[in-house]
């Protein structure tokens, strides 16, 4: 499955928006086309609805870009003035899975009465320099996060917030083990057992760590007084990702019709994936982190029998290895996004 934004559709979204938006939405509007094209199609692109207002503007801002804006952001600014996507089956808004529903999704689990979860998903602000401001009153000012946020939104009632998830991203391995540095296979599992570093991350954060190859695994976990993180499961502290490994049985587009998949807000294939044999993994947003294991269990052990997926999946310690060469589709925004060899990957 390989489908890919053109600089037409790109040109389609970009006559939606006023011919200069407010600063904001321009520089993301940049960004976005920047990451998803080569510098001088973006340019050509922009430019046919944008003017310069002075010489080199627009090179300028793409060359000075933003990374975390990709074109799932052009689709969601141009949503905003009147732009309708097409029915794709995966494009739809995630709703996020709650844990405390749960007697409603199966009788044969557990009603959950009292869900232990944290009180409220991560958040980061869009813009930078309001995200800044709430770090300065977060740890300068002796403020919770949840205090922080809620200071800032008195003075920016409007700041636009963009959902974290809880990861924990393998630095030290490159794919199935392999060496960051050499690409060649390690000897032993240490890196793969040891490299762990928690993370709050934005779903285009997460396909970035994955397409250029590095192991994750959903949740955070408890790390030693010198920072060490052991990937066992008596270290798992939350999560707010559930992970299938889907090997059989399914192919893509078979998964992306399944009810279920409207919890979910990423998808992507694993190295061993090919068009006769599909092999992917989906997360599935839940909408609180839960920190009580067996409850966690028995929520992955839901979605694993839904989609016939792995059934050793179902270890809060479980890594899933990265594919710099992945195709990745954002469910919210029905975005694909193919990597080769770690970069982002355009076949035009």
């Amino acid at each position: 499955m390989e489908m890919y934004p053109t600089p037409e559709e790109a040109k389609h979204l970009l006559g939606f928006l006023p011919s200069r938006p407010d600063y904001e939405d321009w520089i993301k509007i940049v960004s976005a086309i920047g990451n998803t094209f080569d510098e001088a199609t973006a340019l050509k692109i922009l430019l046919s609805r944008f003017q310069d207002e002075k010489k080199g503007e627009h090179i300028s801002k793409l060359r000075g870009r933003l990374k975390q804006y990709n074109y799932g952001t052009l689709v969601y600014i141009a949503k905003q003035y009147g732009y309708i996507p097409q029915n794709k089956p995966y494009n739809a808004p995630c709703t996020p899975f709650n844990a405390r529903d749960m007697v409603n999704y199966s009788p044969k689990i557990e009603p959950y009465q009292s869900v232990k979860m944290l009180s409220k998903p991560f958040y980061r602000f869009i813009n930078e320099v309001i995200e800044e401001r709430a770090g300065i009153m977060e740890y300068d000012g002796g403020l919770s996060r949840s205090e922080a946020e809620n200071k800032v939104l008195e003075l920016y009632p409007e700041a636009e917030k963009e959902r974290l998830y809880c990861a924990a991203i393998n630095l030290r391995v490159i794919n199935k083990n392999l060496d960051p540095v050499t690409m060649k296979p390690k000897k032993d599992y240490y890196d793969f057992t040891f490299g762990l570093e928690n993370q709050y991350m934005t779903v285009s954060e997460i396909i970035e760590a994955i397409g250029k190859g590095f192991s994750y695994c959903c949740g955070h976990f408890k790390a030693e007084q010198d920072g060490t993180i052991a990937r066992k499961s008596e270290n798992w502290l939350y999560s707010d990702i559930i992970g299938i490994d889907i090997d059989s049985g399914l192919t893509i587009e078979q998964a992306l019709k399944i009810p279920e998949m409207k919890h979910a807000f990423l998808l992507h294939t694993s190295a061993s994936h090919t068009p006769a044999k599909n092999r992917f993994r989906i997360l599935i947003d839940i909408a609180k982190p839960i920190i009580d294991t067996e409850q966690y269990k028995k929520l992955m052990a839901y979605f694993i029998k839904v989609f016939g997926a792995d059934q050793n999946c179902k270890d809060t310690g479980r890594a899933f290895f990265g594919n710099n060469n992945a195709t990745f589709i954002n469910i919210t925004t029905g975005e694909t996004i193919q990597y080769r060899n770690g970069k982002v990957y355009d076949n035009r």
